[in-house]
This record gives structure tokens, sequence and C-alpha cells, in this order.
């Protein structure tokens, strides 16, 4: 496995060292390197490199504000410990919440498996690296990060806030809020993993179509 050289925005984002066993690849590469290859979004970044260093990936993409709601993921994050200590998460994004949450992730313990890795230019390779998707927001319009990623074949877990449940089907919903019904949710999507067809209602061919029964409405 090829090494990558820490740096200074791995040390800026505060991720944890947690070193890989040598069974898995270790020789000293950290999580804190893999969050180079995130921000960097280099190809060496895949579903493959997770595999190989035995880490279960729940991601999260959004901005870090009240909204959004990622204190619900980081208290799912406590509650799923128990039941899968091999489940890190992955949180992409910034925003003026950033401190409260970072201190939150180490006030519940959870610095070596919670990871807010800051802005990511290609998300959905993010995305598409991870064996779940996770969306907690408390309000929603569309929810177009959740069509990114079931666009990309990944199981996804989110609240019924907003538009998310024309998107998606009751069993993958939770009620916003709820982190102990997030990590069972979250948990099951990781036991049998089931991805969501993409809605046929929010395929480019079809909103086109909306668009332009719109127009010919009007005129």
């Amino acid at each position: 496995m090829t090494r990558v050289a820490p740096s200074a925005m791995a040390t800026e984002i505060g991720v944890q060292g947690l070193a890989i066993p040598e069974e898995h690849g270790g020789s000293g590469f950290s999580f804190a390197e893999l969050a180079v290859v995130v921000e960097e979004a280099v190809g060496g970044f895949t579903k493959a490199l997770w595999e190989a260093i035995a880490i279960v990936l729940a991601v999260n993409a959004a901005a870090l504000t009240g909204e959004k709601d990622h204190r619900t993921l980081i208290r799912a994050a406590h509650y799923a410990r128990a039941n899968r200590p091999d489940l890190h998460w992955v949180i992409a994004g910034e925003g003026r919440l950033r401190d409260s949450l970072a201190a939150e992730i180490h006030r519940l313990g959870l610095a070596d498996r919670v990871h807010l890795i800051g802005h990511v230019d290609r998300v959905d390779a993010l995305i598409a690296a991870a064996d779940v998707f996770v969306l907690t927001s408390k309000r929603e319009g569309l929810g177009s990060v959740v069509l990114n990623a079931l666009a990309l074949g990944r199981p996804v877990v989110a609240t019924d806030a907003g538009g998310i449940p024309e998107i998606l089907p009751p069993e993958v919903l939770v009620p916003t809020g709820s982190a102990e019904a997030l990590s069972q949710k979250v948990t099951a999507a990781l036991d049998h993993p089931t991805p969501v067809p993409f809605p046929p209602g929010f395929s480019a061919a079809a909103m086109a179509q909306g668009v332009l029964d719109v127009y010919r409405a009007l005129l």
C-alpha cells in the first residue's frame, strides 16, 4: 500500500491517528493520512482501500449548520459503537458549528470514530467509497445529495425531513432528531446492504420533461 504523507490540513482538522493493524497493510498508515487522500480526491481513494484496512464507513456530506443536525449523527455514532466497533463516521463539510461539533465528539469519546474532514472538492468520490450514506437534516428541500448517493449505488439512511420522503422509501427513514433509531437503521443497512433504486421521477429526462410541461401549460 502506498504511504501518503501527512499534510498541514490533516493536522489542522484534528483527525486522530487510528493506527491500522499490520495484518491489514498497516505499517503506520493512519486515518489522518487518509484524510489527505480525501482532501485531494486522488484515484487511490477507493472502496478497495477501505476494505484493505478493514474500515466500515458511514459518510455524511452537508454544511455544518443547525438545520443539518450533525449532533443527531454524533449521538447515533455513540449508540452504534458497541454493536459496530469497526464503524467510522466521516462528515464532509464546513460551517459555523464546526468547533461545537468537535467538542461534542470529544465529550462523547468519539474522536477515533467520528471524523470532521472539512470541505471535499469531489464529494462523489467520498460517497462512492461509503458503506452507507447518512443524512440527518431537521429541515431539507429536495436533498440532492441523497440523489447523488442513490446514483452511485450506495445504501442510504436519512431523516424524514422536507422532500426526502419523496426520494426515499419509509424503510430507510427515521424521525428527525432520533439518534437511537438512526443508529439502528445504519446498523441494519450495514448488516443487509440494499441500495435504494434511483427514483425515476428525479431522472434528468423526467425533470426536463416536467419543465417542458410547465412551459407548454403557459402557452
